[in-house]
């Protein structure tokens, strides 16, 4: 029986070659296919963005004219000093792009979905229609850069939106 991977037991260069794995996969496949997407992320109806309060102030300081720190909107929520947005679009979300695509003042979060480590495991968002289109070729290429037998799991709270991918650490 496979077992999940533990925390820490996944070699730094194997780590470093699913992010890179990640960040190719969604150049290549996800973000081509966002101007087309019929269920946006940028329009926060289906996903939470987990901000820090200087990414939440950058953000929603776009399109004022002062650039000084004012009351948040009343779509963000607060909680242990993370704001999250859910419910409206993203201000930088401008005629079906995103109007700071690669600028500093992204998001981190935003650059993370649909893709991303965590830990041990390579998490996948189904939720995101182009990562749902090319998830066949994803395990493919999350396989080859294992190098190993591959486990993959679904979160039991959310069977149909995260895919999990990591190492059986029976057939290292």
């Amino acid at each position: 029986m496979a077992t999940v991977p533990s925390w820490g037991s996944m070699d730094e260069p194997t780590r470093a070659s699913l992010r890179t794995l990640a960040a190719t996969f969604q150049t290549a496949r996800i973000i081509p296919h966002c101007p087309t997407c019929a269920r946006p992320c940028c329009g926060l109806t289906d996903v939470v963005l987990d901000l820090s309060r200087a990414e939440a102030d950058t953000l929603y300081r776009i399109g004022r004219r002062s650039s000084k720190r004012q009351p948040l909107p009343s779509t963000l929520r607060e909680e242990a000093g993370r704001f999250y947005a859910h419910g409206a679009p993203c201000p930088a979300y401008v005629d079906q792009r995103c109007s700071i695509y690669g600028t500093p003042n992204k998001p981190s979060g935003c650059t993370d979905f649909p893709l991303y480590l965590d830990g041990d495991l390579l998490t996948a968002d189904r939720r995101c229609e182009a990562l749902e289109e090319h998830l066949t070729e994803l395990r493919t290429r999350v396989d080859e850069v294992l190098g190993a037998e591959l486990v993959e799991l679904a979160d039991p709270d959310f069977e149909n939106v995260f895919v999990y991918f990591g190492v059986d650490e029976d057939h290292r």
